[in-house]
């Protein structure tokens, strides 16, 4: 009888123990109104949150927050809370975040509440998240270009600013007749909130296919487009001279101001020309051109040229500005053959202004007869900046069935490896184009597709455009079908590398 009461009292007394442990560690409980606070940008968040007294005393609790950085309390807790025993209290309050806070962003709000007496501490968190803000805005620099007819480094001056809390992908889509420095659809620009870009896009004046000037600008993000249009006007080159003993020999010195008087904006500078007419259709062709005396403005105005030319061989020393999905623009060489049977070689090496890299391209034009259109372009680029050995070319194939029927084809393969390795990752391109017209329709469809490991300024690459137009031409209805897409974004300026697939595409009828 006495084992059994001893027995008995030692495991009440291991029951009151335990129930003493449990009463401590369940002293008191923390409840968040809401897990996910969404406001608006500029909004303050608001939240509360409850703690309940479980002991059977009162208690005296520590209060403290971890906000996110440039965060902070429109009005601060307490750092001490008071709760008598089986009852609790509720803290309210609002926060005001960053300005520098991005959205679309789950930005953590971690509380901790400790009990003194035993030393326990209950973290509780929430988020906050703020709305996407889209906001933004493009303009040009200069929405004028005044060049000659061999300019150096002209260009327009796009400029990009994100004024919304969230980094937003723009795309940027040009039209134009002349030829320009970036593709005319697939380029892509990441900004984060309240960082801007300027994009440069250089005319090269060499190639035109027709008399418009005019260059037209699409930037788009979250299905918003502004169009902007920038002009290009081309002096006239009349040389005035008079007759020598041997020989004609036209000379030209041409001042040249925009904006003078408008502060940053202006600029001006000298140009001499001149040409030399030997016989049997040979000329003698120079031009040089000082750099813009306001050295404030950000244009490179200077350009030197000796160009010799027959009817059968071409050569020009001097500043070299071409385009073949590469900015090529520097100090060289170019020179060109051609046959009797309509046939052009075209040879260039020069060093580039643009950045440390030697650039070396072939052209071949081949006109089978009127209707037949054969051409070979090739570049090879050895970039010491970036280490890099690059080499494309393109492959293009026309022929002209009548003046509204045209197929075009074009195929090529290229390949961009470290000067330090052996090992060439081979890319390829190719595309279509197909015109042609009924009495009720007129038909247009392009196809460009570039690889992934394709170099160059079009990399990546896939688009294509699928026109329709009937009707008359006072009343004409178009059916469309655009898709447009470029693989694997990558940009260096961001803190974490961050790829994205862009994707677009737009069916209609306008």
């Amino acid at each position: 009888m006495a084992a059994f009461l001893c027995f008995l009292i030692s495991f009440l007394q291991t029951n009151e123990v335990k129930g003493q442990k449990n009463m401590a560690i369940e002293r008191f409980s923390v409840h968040v109104m809401k897990d996910t606070v969404l406001i608006k940008n500029g909004q303050f968040a608001f939240n509360s949150v409850t703690i309940n007294n479980t002991s059977n005393q009162n208690q005296t609790l520590g209060i403290r927050f971890i906000l996110p950085s440039g965060w902070s309390f429109v009005t601060v807790p307490n750092a001490s809370l008071e709760i008598r025993r089986g009852d609790f209290q509720t803290i309210p309050f609002r926060i005001a975040h960053s300005k520098s806070a991005h959205g679309d962003i789950n930005y953590p709000i971690t509380m901790f509440v400790k009990d003194p007496v035993t030393g326990r501490e209950d973290a509780k968190s929430f988020y906050i998240k703020i709305n996407q803000n889209t906001n933004w805005n493009t303009s040009l620099i200069e929405q004028s270009l005044i060049i000659g007819e061999k300019d150096s480094l002209s260009k327009f001056q796009l400029r990009i600013k994100n004024k919304g809390n969230k980094r937003e992908l723009f795309e940027i889509s040009v039209k134009s007749d002349l030829k320009i420095s970036i593709p005319s659809e697939g380029t892509q620009v990441m900004l984060w909130p309240g960082k801007d870009t300027t994009l440069k896009v250089y005319v090269a004046t060499r190639y035109r296919n027709n008399k418009s000037n005019n260059v037209l600008f699409y930037v788009k993000a979250k299905n918003e487009t502004i169009m902007l249009s920038g002009s290009v006007y081309f002096t006239s080159e009349t040389y005035l001279g008079h007759q020598k003993k041997y020989n004609y020999l036209p000379l030209g010195i041409e001042y040249f101001s925009l904006n003078s008087f408008g502060g940053l904006k202006g600029y001006s500078f000298f140009s001499f020309s001149g040409s030399y007419d030997f016989d049997n259709q040979r000329t003698l062709n120079f031009i040089a051109r000082t750099n813009a005396f306001n050295s404030d403005y950000s244009i490179n105005s200077k350009f030197y040229s000796l160009e010799y030319r027959t009817s059968k061989f071409e050569l020009n020393i001097g500043n070299q500005n071409m385009f073949f999905n590469y900015q090529i623009n520097g100090i060289g060489s170019k020179v060109a053959f051609i046959s009797s049977r309509r046939k052009k070689y075209e040879l260039y090496g020069l060093k580039s202004q643009l950045n440390d890299s030697e650039i070396f391209g072939f052209k071949q034009e081949n006109n089978k007869r009127d209707n037949i259109k054969i051409g070979v372009n090739a570049l090879m680029v050895k970039d010491n900046e970036n280490d890099k050995l690059v080499f494309f070319s393109i492959h293009d194939f026309e022929k002209r069935y009548s003046k509204t029927k045209i197929v075009n084809f074009s195929a090529g393969y290229g390949t961009e490896k470290p000067d330090s390795l052996s090992q060439f990752n081979l890319g390829y391109m190719f595309g279509y184009r197909f015109e042609t017209k009924f009495s009720f329709a007129k038909i247009l469809s392009t196809f460009q597709y570039y690889d992934n490991n394709y170099p160059g300024i079009m990399r990546g690459l896939k688009y294509g455009n699928h026109t329709i137009k009937l009707g008359k031409e006072s009343f004409p209805v178009y059916l469309y079908s655009e898709s447009n897409s470029r693989q694997q974004y990558i940009s260096d300026d961001l803190k974490d590398n961050f790829e994205q697939t862009f994707s677009n595409q737009e069916h209609g009828v306008r």
